[in-house]
């Protein structure tokens, strides 16, 4: 059986966890949830089987998923096919071992895709027992999630007066994007280095006063529609 518990009578936390589990274990991971409802990173907590117990309102506004269609479950629709088997059982193994960090690729609910870097780590009673996973991250060229940052009711979010052209070069990576290819295919397809389209694409990003990944992505798709893959490639 599960149980929404609260954290306290007056800072209600949506945090799933079985009725039988052990006083201290529930402390340790209801004061992880309180905390990480003040962040602005995404941050989630999954017990040891995988199963998700917590998603913050971070999480929620990055990734378009609401909290109730998370908790229970154990895949990771937030994944892309970019993310082998094998690197997920890195991670959570990581993870149990002391944590795990690095990026990867994942998607929100509507399919946009973009890199995060993602930081894990075990959570663990007083007496070194873990009772659970604890992971945060953030769009490795998006630092700060509000809800100002979200995309527009009719798509960009609209940028300011001051926008700069792209560069050559920049509109390569943008265009590379619309096609789909996610960073590394990027840098590949325009022989650059992966650091090197990171930094580019932040620049994109500034020049067009983009706000969000969602807001990069259909800027992307847009640049590819009116270049074309031929021309800007």
């Amino acid at each position: 059986m599960f149980e929404a518990s609260l954290l306290s009578i007056h800072s209600p936390v949506n945090l799933l966890l079985e009725d039988t589990l052990p006083a201290a274990s529930r402390e340790v991971l209801l004061g992880a949830a309180n905390a990480l409802e003040l962040i602005d990173e995404a941050a989630t907590i999954t017990l040891p089987n995988r199963r998700f117990v917590y998603v913050n309102p971070a999480f929620e506004r990055l990734y378009g998923f609401s909290a109730a269609s998370m908790l229970g479950r154990v895949d990771l629709p937030i994944h892309t096919r970019s993310v082998p088997d094998q690197l997920i059982e890195t991670i959570f193994e990581g993870t149990a071992t002391g944590g795990w960090c690095g990026e990867i690729e994942n998607q929100s609910r509507s399919g946009t895709r973009f890199d995060i870097h993602l930081r894990t780590r075990p959570l663990a009673c007083a007496g070194g027992e873990v009772v659970g996973y604890l992971g945060i991250c953030h769009p490795t060229f998006w630092q700060r999630i509000s809800p100002a940052d979200q995309p527009s009711e009719h798509g960009v979010t609209k940028p300011s007066n001051d926008l700069q052209p792209l560069s050559k070069r920049e509109t390569d990576v943008l265009s590379c994007y619309g096609l789909g290819l996610n960073t590394k295919e990027v840098a590949n397809q325009l022989k650059i280095s992966t650091p090197s389209v990171f930094t580019y694409r932040s620049r994109i990003m500034q020049k067009l006063g983009l706000k969000s990944p969602a807001d990069f992505y259909m800027a992307a798709r847009q640049c590819l529609v009116e270049n074309g893959p031929e021309k800007s490639l």
